[in-house]
């Protein structure tokens, strides 16, 4: 569970989480802000590519 709806709270467990063992993250967002969203693919894209879905709930 995350502390608040912030992208750095995404950035920081998916940093925590990711290794080889991980095929796919998915991210439930709770708010429609693009910054959030942009981060967190950031992340998954360039930084520790791994495949990834993020829906809005």
């Amino acid at each position: 569970e995350l502390p608040n709806d912030r992208s750095e709270a995404f950035i920081h467990i998916i940093g925590n989480s990711a290794s080889p063992r991980v095929d796919l993250v998915c991210c439930i967002l709770t708010n429609n802000r693009k910054d959030c969203y942009d981060a967190i693919e950031k992340v998954l894209c360039i930084d520790c590519p791994i495949p990834s879905q993020v829906f809005l709930y």
